[in-house]
């Protein structure tokens, strides 16, 4: 992926699940904290809504039948821009616009990594997850989506050629089939009037749990990562690469 001025990542996740073997009890949060606090002073409560598919913007979290959410204890810099969230076996990295740098959030990533091999005995994660989330909006109301995208909607000659809203995604698979990466795309509602918005969706994932040893989990997010890059530039056409603008 190109070094972008402007990237349209609004939000990087990696996330963490610990096999049921793994020793976890409700002290974990608390040393966490104790740990990373020089970090991530802020300590909050949420709840976590877990979403099996990806949804359009404007949908209400309650009108999704099956959805679950879970208890977690969150730990924020600062800025609240990039926190760690601890639930049952699962701890995950989030940091929220404005990204800066893959390296920046490896560094961190690295840090809270260190501390579960620190407080938690396993010898593989039962999964790890990579999530990155672009919005991307498009100085344009009315626009031809195969001049930006290299994913997107067919409509076959006896289907209407206007539609009001789409969902679109792809699964694929790598490193013989023990790793998925699903793409979705999806139309968004813009902050602009005048321009057109999308959300480009790509989750990166383990589909063989605890294949990966533990001392090989940060040679595995690299890789991920470096796939998610190329799954970024393969979506994007040049067109719409240039609005981002590249970067030193």
């Amino acid at each position: 992926m190109l070094n972008y001025k402007t990237p349209p990542i609004i939000e990087i996740v990696c996330e963490f699940e610990f096999p049921d073997s793994s020793e976890w009890d409700s002290a974990i949060p608390g040393l966490i904290y104790a740990e990373a606090e020089d970090r991530f002073p802020i300590r909050e409560q949420r709840r976590k809504s877990i979403i099996s598919c990806p949804i359009p913007q404007e949908t209400s979290i309650e009108a999704i039948p099956g959805i679950t959410k879970q208890d977690v204890t969150v730990f924020l810099n600062k800025n609240k821009n990039i926190f760690i969230q601890v639930g049952a076996r699962n701890i995950s990295l989030n940091q929220l616009k404005t990204y800066s740098n893959w390296n920046d959030f490896k560094n961190n990533l690295e840090y809270i990594f260190n501390i579960c091999r620190k407080l938690v005995a396993f010898d593989a994660m039962e999964n790890i997850r990579l999530h990155y989330t672009n919005l991307i909006e498009i100085p344009e109301k009315v626009l031809e989506l195969e001049d930006y995208f290299e994913i997107r909607p067919f409509l076959g000659e006896n289907l209407p050629q206007s539609t009001v809203s789409f969902m679109i995604g792809c699964v694929f698979m790598f490193n013989a089939e023990r790793d998925i990466c699903k793409v979705t795309l999806v139309d968004a509602v813009p902050k602009n009037e005048d321009s057109t918005a999308f959300v480009l969706n790509i989750d990166y994932s383990l589909l063989n749990p605890r294949s990966v040893p533990v001392d090989q989990t940060l040679r595995w997010i690299e890789d991920a990562h470096g796939e998610i890059e190329k799954l970024f530039d393969g979506c994007t056409s040049d067109k719409l690469k240039a609005l981002f603008g590249v970067g030193n």
